[in-house]
């Protein structure tokens, strides 16, 4: 269990079933004194792949992302980290795999496994259910 700063907040469109039925969430680790500069330049990064995903693929329903407030423990390791999470929205797990073989995804997307001091990144898929008043 974590926190983070999630923009935008609340991240509503990416985690709702009816809007996002499967949504891509994406947790990168970086060395603990990763600096400011370099967390606002990797934002950025990811702020410009998403807009070539969103520009590319129907199936692209939106987005969240942020800072972990805590240190996380790198998985299969012991070794602290500071950590990014994104969630990425798909109408389908399936339309998400296929975006993988398209040409804008081949050509940037270095912009996430090519960032500064990445040391690992992990992916998983969240089948949300709502729950309304």
């Amino acid at each position: 269990m974590f926190h983070a700063n999630l923009k935008p907040h609340p991240p509503s469109q990416v985690l709702s079933k009816s809007n996002s039925p499967a949504t891509e969430i994406l947790l990168l680790y970086f060395p603990t004194d990763y600096s400011q500069a370099d967390q606002d330049k990797f934002e950025a990064d990811c702020q410009k792949l998403l807009g070539i995903v969103e520009k590319n693929s129907d199936k692209y329903t939106a987005n969240a992302g942020g800072w972990v407030i805590e240190d996380l423990t790198i998985p299969g390791t012991e070794e602290k980290a500071k950590a990014y999470s994104a969630q990425i929205g798909w109408k389908s797990v399936q339309d998400h795999l296929d975006f993988r073989s398209h040409d804008a995804f081949k050509e940037n997307i270095y912009l996430l496994r090519g960032a500064k001091d990445l040391k690992k990144l992990a992916v998983v898929h969240y089948h949300g259910n709502e729950v309304s008043k």
